[in-house]
């Protein structure tokens, strides 16, 4: 089944249609970031076999190059732009999961840090790159703790929060997940919440980080919880 992607030039008012993937290239779409530098847009793609793939999807939404493709290594939903490369964090549940370098020019690829879980959520804030791992029970991820990950150049990555699963069952109450707002931010007051963990479900945190990378500080707005 081909995959499409619609675009609204009013504002979400209406949307077409404007490109068609052909089926079977990938399951579905993970994100579409935009590149000044390259004058595109970083397709991120899943799930299975040889579908995994990171592309450059040409400025007029006509064209995609495939820049890394087919192993679950290039299985990403956010990543971060450091110019000449890609850094993002894995999202599978087939093989550990890393925080990844990928070069824009060769498709390179090199594994920076292992993590502890499937990575959805990621956000700069100020100086500072965050990373979250979710909570997705698998014969690799064996992990029931939600972890925040923080780097001041990429490179270099370090946990300062960690949260368990509550008792609900994935299933029905979604993974446990440090959920981080998407984009950037040039304040270095950081943010979060909580998806089905324990004690912070429903929950916003609130903190700033020191220079060495640890938190700070940390407030709590409270909204539903479990």
């Amino acid at each position: 089944m081909s995959v499409r992607l619609f675009v609204s030039d009013d504002s979400g008012g209406s949307y077409q249609i404007a490109h068609t993937f052909k089926g079977g290239t990938f399951r579905h779409v993970h994100n579409i970031i935009y590149d000044a530098g390259v004058h595109g847009y970083w397709l991120l793609v899943g799930d299975h076999a040889d579908e995994p793939g990171i592309g450059l999807l040409s400025e007029d939404l006509k064209h995609v190059e495939w820049v890394a493709k087919g192993q679950q290594r290039y299985r990403a939903v956010n990543v971060f732009d450091f110019g000449d490369r890609l850094l993002y964090g894995t999202d599978t549940e087939k093989e550990p999961n890393a925080v990844m370098s990928l070069e824009k020019a060769t498709g390179r690829t090199e594994r920076l840090q292992e993590v502890d879980g499937s990575c959805i959520y990621a956000c700069r804030f100020g100086a500072f790159y965050f990373l979250s791992t979710s909570v997705e029970p698998s014969e690799v991820n064996k992990n029931d703790k939600a972890t925040l990950w923080c780097s001041k150049d990429g490179d270099r990555w370090q946990p300062v929060y960690q949260a368990p699963k509550d008792r609900w069952d994935h299933r029905y109450f979604q993974f446990g997940s440090l959920v981080l707002p998407g984009g950037e931010s040039d304040c270095e007051t950081m943010m979060f919440s909580g998806q089905a963990l324990k004690g912070i479900d429903g929950r916003v945190l609130v903190g700033r980080m020191a220079l060495d990378g640890q938190a700070m500080g940390r407030g709590d707005s409270q909204g539903s919880s479990r």
